[in-house]
């Protein structure tokens, strides 16, 4: 989200871009955006030209990779993100993050509580979050590692199969919730859920990254591990 503000006007690019005059409305409470408005045309173009090249290299400035992710999580960035483009064609199908302003405050909130070792605060802001977003596989997720890693194996399976129906094609979900399944004396269940994730990725034919590990040792360790793999021959825990 990028904007650009002058004497007379201040325009907001966004997925729900925003065009005030500043004259007329200092308080910028009426949003006259309209996409071939002439100050639209002219703002958009002053935010290209202000836009450095891109030689593969991150900047001084650059956002942090854990910030993409939470933007990745609740949905702000998505694979035709990657140039940040400002001249994205009309409408966007993008959520604005104006309008999901206290979800990302939540997410962040509780991956911070995770890192500083508070998982009561961590799941607080994470039972928060799951009342206000539609598709909560974010929450569900890490409402799952806290309770793999308190030891409560059945609850984190929940989690994580409710996780799974939102995305139902995430390695990584799969894996936790089979690790979940396994840990909790059920080790058929988690055969079928690695069975059921490996047998989407034939269907779909794509180059899965990370890939899906469903051999014994992986099972054992705990969830979210960053490397998996795909077994070839056999699905034996």
């Amino acid at each position: 989200m990028r904007s650009v503000r002058t004497e007379a006007f201040k325009f907001i690019e966004a997925p729900k871009p925003e065009l005030y005059d500043l004259r007329a409305d200092s308080g910028e409470l009426q949003n006259k955006y309209e996409p071939w408005n002439e100050e639209v045309q002219k703002a958009r173009k002053m935010l290209v030209a202000s836009s450095p090249p891109t030689l593969g290299h991150a900047s001084p400035a650059a956002v942090p990779a854990s910030t993409i992710d939470e933007l990745h999580a609740l949905g702000y960035l998505g694979p035709a993100d990657a140039g940040s483009a400002t001249n994205a064609p009309e409408p966007s199908m993008l959520p604005d993050p104006k309008d999901k302003i206290e979800e990302q405050n939540l997410l962040h909130a509780a991956l911070t509580a995770v890192a500083g070792e508070e998982p009561n605060k961590a799941r607080a802001a994470l039972e928060k979050l799951l009342l206000m977003d539609e598709k909560p596989a974010t929450a569900l997720t890490q409402l799952g590692h806290l309770e793999f890693s308190a030891g409560n194996y059945k609850e984190a399976a929940e989690y994580f199969r409710r996780a799974r129906e939102f995305r139902p094609d995430d390695a990584g979900i799969a894996l936790d919730y089979a690790r979940a399944l396994k840990m909790n004396h059920d080790p058929n269940g988690a055969r079928n859920v690695l069975q059921a994730a490996w047998a989407m990725r034939m269907r779909r034919r794509t180059n899965w990254s990370p890939p899906l590990c469903c051999s014994r040792k992986m099972l054992k360790q705990e969830p979210a591990s960053p490397k998996y793999c795909l077994p070839r021959r056999s699905l034996r825990m």
